[in-house]
């Protein structure tokens, strides 16, 4: 299987603090059709598409695995992720069945916390700037006072700039990922294969997870077990 997007950032991007304290993690719960850089990889067939699963990492409350899909059939296919689903067991017990994160829902998150970071940033430059402009009258009186009130305004400017810069940085760098490393709602030509990453959501008390793809008018499962260490 050949992986068609880049990994680079989605380690560094994707990292978060907020993980609970026990390490909950995922492995096949049968034989491995293959391997990709030490990753055992699930692999099913079906008549119109291929479709292959392996568990990435935990991204906080979130399960991270990579979803390849290639198109056998004469027809182009389409495959939404939105659509795929994970059902966690607890010692054959179901506990619930929650769908994929939809990729779609995410950037537009993502554009709506830029937006309200972008009009926050413009209310506080219009502020600062009439605090400037304040500071320039007041300094006719020469007094040292203002001289000092002058210099702390700047530096609040200054710093609100910087953190404006920093969040707007970070949040692209999500966007882009999402953007260009997930799995997105894409059509597969006849021949043709694609693959992304794929977020599910973690069920901390689960010991046993199925994971179901509907491609093709087909539904592919992939049975995994969740372990906690």
């Amino acid at each position: 299987m050949i992986r068609t997007i880049s990994r680079a950032a989605a380690v560094a991007v994707l990292a978060t603090a907020c993980s609970a304290p026990t390490v909950i993690s995922v492995e096949v719960a049968e034989e491995p059709s293959e391997y990709y850089k030490g990753r055992p990889i699930l692999r099913e067939e079906g008549e119109r598409a291929t479709a292959y699963l392996n568990f990435e990492d935990r991204a906080g409350d979130e399960h991270r695995f990579f979803l390849a899909a290639k198109n056998t059939s004469e027809e182009p296919i389409t495959v939404d992720p939105a659509a795929i689903t994970i059902t966690a067991f607890a010692s054959d017990t179901l506990l619930e069945t929650r769908r994929a994160i939809d990729p779609e829902k995410k950037l537009r998150a993502l554009e709506r916390r830029q937006a309200e970071l972008d009009d926050s940033h413009a209310a506080s430059t219009g502020c600062f700037a009439a605090l400037t402009i304040f500071d320039i009258v007041a300094d006719a009186t020469d007094d040292d006072h203002y001289d000092d009130y002058g210099a702390g305004v700047l530096a609040n400017w200054e710093r609100e700039n910087i953190d404006y810069e920093i969040e707007s940085g970070e949040i692209e760098a999500v966007m882009a990922h999402w953007r260009n490393d997930v799995f997105r709602k894409t059509t597969i030509y006849p021949g043709e294969d694609f693959g992304g990453f794929l977020y599910l959501p973690l069920v901390p008390f689960a010991d046993s997870l199925e994971v179901v793809a509907p491609i093709a008018g087909e539904e592919f499962s992939f049975r995994f077990r969740q372990v906690r260490r």
